[in-house]
């Protein structure tokens, strides 16, 4: 679902405003009016916040599958229908708010004055102080505060996967460890429908690490 919500908002730069800008490029003015403008800007964001927002929220979901495998084996067995909600409302979530910060667009936007018409972003009323604001605002919003929030999520994950690495090849209090990796393992394959085999392979696994220690 949420592949689908990051493939919507793609979609929509692509129809709604790639055609659009290209008239800069081709006619000597905007002849679409000013609502058109408003429109062509908000989608731009909208579509933005939607691509970023999703990949962090992508970033997340795999930090649980990864990490808290068994948390996330127990979600995916209450029910297919609890866990479509939950995909939905979070996907809900990330529109509503990227639809929420594009609104300053829908107020910023508009056709400037005189004989030859421009849509533009930056009112020239609103002075240099919004220029640096918008700019700043988007770097952050857009761009730091989610690249950061990805960084950690893959940060732990590449922990997770290196300390429970080391902890392999040992048995004593390394057991959990051996099978939260099996488990991992088995998630991240997609091989949820074979738990006859998932078991197998766990057992010659620990097996295996028993004939290593002797």
């Amino acid at each position: 679902m949420l592949l689908v919500s990051l493939a919507v908002g793609d979609l929509l730069l692509i129809v709604f405003t790639v055609p659009f800008r290209s008239t800069v490029y081709t006619l000597p003015d905007w002849p679409f009016g000013e609502v058109l403008c408003k429109l062509g800007e908000f989608i731009v964001s909208l579509s933005l916040g939607v691509s970023v927002f999703t990949l962090t929220a992508l970033s997340a979901e795999r930090y649980m599958v990864i990490v808290h495998p068994m948390s996330a084996v127990h979600r995916s067995t209450v029910g297919v229908s609890s866990s479509l909600l939950r995909t939905v409302l979070v996907a809900g979530w990330i529109w509503g708010l990227a639809a929420g910060l594009a609104c300053l667009e829908l107020v910023a936007a508009r056709l400037s004055p005189g004989p030859l018409v421009v849509c533009h972003h930056y009112p020239e009323e609103w002075g240099d102080a919004y220029v640096s604001f918008h700019v700043i605002f988007r770097f952050v919003v857009y761009f730091a505060l989610p690249i950061i929030t990805i960084a950690f999520f893959y940060a732990l994950m590449a922990r997770m996967l290196i300390v429970s690495t080391k902890q392999m090849p040992g048995e004593g209090g390394n057991g959990q460890a051996a099978k939260q990796v099996c488990t991992t393992r088995h998630i991240i394959t997609g091989h949820f429908r074979h738990e006859s085999s998932q078991a197998i392979d766990c057992t010659d696994n620990k097996n295996y690490q028993k004939e290593e220690i002797h």
